[in-house]
């Protein structure tokens, strides 16, 4: 609860300053998307490519060397912690040793969510904002064991303005809203039309093979994923029922990424791997829920965790214009 408290707090922050340097948010920018396979690319020839910075500011390469490296850092600190916790070393020193790796899990995610929050800010987009500052701040209070299920209130808030881009990218091109009241406006009134478009055809969740192929879908389950991940993370922190939420969060992402892997064109093969990557994160961690030893479920865990970045790292490549 504390942490949905801090993160509408610095929400509230962030809006203020927004609104006194609207000219600098209203700047061009790329199509940038969270790592999912539902929103169709632009082609590279009609993008404006900028990671949030400008791409001639130093600062700019400091913020993407900083979040390049805390991911390698990431996975390496959990592969090697994750091997750790399978040796005879003393208690004290394999719980320091978890420590360290989920230290510099969190702070990997910090560069990763400021450079989404700033993108977001860019195109006045509410929900982008806040599911990236969620990025930032929920890992800290969470541990190896929660940490996927704790993010899936900002990955899912943040995924229900992709899953809306295919109805709204008529009005609003590449995601740019005219102001923020806009993007709070109509990115919940197009999930209640999209909802009501499931309850009457259950089957247009599902996207057609022809949909896969053209890197194309009309959002319906990138929505269901956003409330399950959502639900399913609010669910814990209210209750605490870990084996309850926690499959809940797993199986919302599987179908998602598993669109991932019919990526076609250039740099496909990323995409292909980067989905690969992301269904194996979800089904470790499903499978941890079940492990009663300590030590064996964090290595699971672990190996997780070091798939997760992985799978990011590997989408950022595949997509450079994404937030990734």
């Amino acid at each position: 609860m504390y942490c949905i408290i801090t993160e509408l707090l610095i929400l509230n922050l962030i809006l203020v300053t927004a609104h006194n340097f609207d000219d600098y948010f209203s700047a061009p920018y790329a199509a940038d998307t969270e790592a999912r396979p539902f929103v169709k690319n632009i082609p590279s020839d009609k993008r404006i490519v900028n990671d949030g910075l400008s791409d001639n500011s130093n600062l700019g390469n400091i913020f993407d060397k900083a979040e390049e490296y805390s991911c390698y850092a990431a996975i390496a600190a959990n592969v090697f912690g994750g091997f750790m916790q399978l040796t005879n070393i003393s208690d004290d020193l394999r719980s320091k040793i978890e420590g360290v790796a989920n230290t510099i899990l969190n702070f990997s995610y910090v560069p990763y969510g400021l450079s989404g929050m700033n993108n977001g800010a860019k195109k006045k987009n509410f929900f982008q904002v806040l599911g990236f500052m969620g990025e930032v701040i929920t890992p800290w209070f969470g541990n190896l064991k929660n940490l996927y299920l704790m993010r899936g209130m900002a990955t899912g808030t943040d995924q229900i303005w992709v899953a809306t881009d295919p109805s709204l990218s008529h009005k609003y091109p590449d995601g740019n809203f005219d102001t923020w009241l806009s993007s709070i406006k109509e990115i919940p009134k197009t999930c209640y039309k999209m909802l009501k478009e499931i309850i009457n055809d259950p089957l247009s969740v599902i996207p057609s093979f022809k949909d896969l192929s053209n890197n194309e879908s009309k959002g319906h389950m990138a929505l269901l994923s956003s409330l399950g991940s959502i639900g399913s993370s609010l669910g814990y922190i209210l209750t605490g029922k870990e084996n309850i939420f926690g499959p809940i969060r797993d199986l919302s992402s599987w179908g998602l990424d598993f669109e991932l892997l019919f990526r076609k064109g250039e740099k496909a093969e990323k995409a292909v791997a980067s989905g690969a990557a992301f269904i194996i994160e979800s089904s470790l961690d499903f499978i941890a829920r079940f492990v009663k030893n300590n030590n064996t479920r964090l290595f699971i865990n672990m190996m997780s965790h070091a798939a997760g970045r992985i799978a990011l790292r590997l989408y950022k490549l595949y997509d450079p214009a994404s937030s990734e």
